[in-house]
């Protein structure tokens, strides 16, 4: 039996052991240094992931990373196929290695909002797993963007469906999972709204005109707008917090204090600030607080402009980064007008809801429940429907920006397992 056909031998039984990521020994200084004495270069026609190794007349090379837990699996893989002619070598990753694939583990609750985070913040080796960061605000935000009871209720029979009575692929399957736990974020904020399908139907609060919400979408405008600004700016700290810390763990002591520590001090300082600008006057809010406030925002801002203007090789550079810090500023009251979009979607579907079905109700009997009545049912569903995807997506949206972003921002490789 020849190398080649051991290597196709070799990757059919590996077809169902899913633990190898190859690595691609074609290119850079594996194929450079390849010398077996061999006259034939490796084959760069050769199929699929086969294209990977390296191969010539007598000898194929074969790279890759393998989980820890898979080492003995393998080496008894490889020992059936290749009996005696074949070397073996385990070997432990580079650390920082920006090539090292990454597999992301955790507990079943959290392991579907690993979507959220391979496409958003994806770690490199070495780096601290976000999911478990990102799953509660990816939850939340999916909640208030869809804000109806009766959406999540479709969402939750329709996913234990899918997962009861159909076997999904893995990927598939985690999707489904991951629309299950989203619908239990819907019920929870449609119940907040006292929505059903668009219509009141938990009002157990009194309000000035009888029975309301806890949060009328439709009415409580200003509530709304407080409520996503809060939220988005809970969300900007914990991320800038998770930057932080991966900074100080790869003792980068410097670009974490006039990095993500400076910016946190100057938003918080910052709402200090607006607070005492709308508290009402000094006998509402301590004229020390205040000038405290100013005093850390002025510290900390300049603190950050410093060491971006600092950092720069060139004159050219160093006025980028002074701009820059600007930017970042600018860049953080944008994010909190993102976040408004949890009261204008709430205040939409509430608004036009309650629209069609006034005018339905004045319809006289037979014109309402010809037209109507299931007008307002067609519109239901088409907004069900859109409030649902553009949650989903705009929840993706909202969580860009990382929870990461230590070296340079650059994200990992996601560990693909041959199968």
């Amino acid at each position: 039996m020849t190398a080649l056909s051991r290597a196709d031998e070799l990757l059919e039984r590996l077809r169902g052991f899913g633990g190898v990521h190859f690595k691609d020994l074609s290119r850079g200084e594996a194929s450079a240094s390849y010398a077996y004495g061999d006259e034939n270069d490796f084959a760069l026609d050769y199929p699929g992931e086969r294209k990977k190794f390296l191969r010539s007349r007598n000898v194929v090379m074969i790279g890759g990373w393998v989980p820890e837990d898979k080492f003995e699996r393998l080496a008894e893989i490889v020992a059936a196929v290749c009996g005696e002619r074949y070397s073996l070598a385990f070997e432990d990753a580079p650390p920082g290695g920006a090539d090292v694939p990454v597999k992301l583990s955790n507990r079943r609750m959290i392991e579907p909002f690993e979507r959220v985070t391979e496409a958003v913040a994806f770690p490199r080796y070495g780096e601290p797993d976000p999911t478990p960061l990102i799953a509660p605000f990816y939850w939340l935000f999916f909640g208030l963007l869809t804000g109806d009871a009766g959406f999540g209720v479709v969402i939750l029979i329709v996913t234990a469906a899918l997962l009861k009575f159909n076997k999904l692929k893995r990927e598939a399957a985690r999707l489904a999972r991951l629309f299950h736990y989203l619908g239990y974020a819907a019920v929870l904020a449609g119940t907040l709204y006292g929505r059903l399908f668009g219509r009141i139907f938990f009002a157990p609060m009194i309000g000035r005109d009888g029975p309301k919400p806890v949060l009328d979408a439709g009415l409580d405008l200003i509530k709304m707008l407080a409520l996503s600004a809060a939220f988005g700016y809970i969300h900007m700290l914990v991320r800038l917090a998770a930057t932080g810390f991966n900074l100080l763990r790869e003792k980068k002591y410097f670009d974490a204090a006039t990095g993500p520590l400076c910016q946190i001090a100057a938003l918080v300082s910052a709402a200090g600030i607006l607070a005492g600008f709308f508290s009402g006057g000094a006998d509402r809010y301590p004229l020390a607080l205040f000038s405290a406030c100013v005093w850390i925002f002025a510290v900390s801002f300049s603190l950050f402009t410093y060491a971006r203007c600092v950092s720069g090789a060139t004159f050219m550079k160093k006025i980028a980064g002074f701009v820059g810090a600007f930017y970042w500023l600018f860049c953080r009251v944008r994010d909190l007008s993102l976040y408004l979009c949890f009261a204008a979607f709430a205040f939409f579907g509430a608004f036009i809801t309650d629209a069609l079905g006034r005018a339905a109700a004045a319809m006289p009997g037979v014109l309402r429940w010809a037209l109507g009545e299931p007008l307002v049912v067609a519109f239901g569903i088409f907004n069900m429907a859109f409030i649902i995807v553009v949650a989903y997506a705009r929840a993706f949206l909202l969580q860009s920006g990382g929870f990461l972003n230590g070296s340079g921002g650059r994200g990992g490789v996601k560990f693909e397992p041959f199968a």
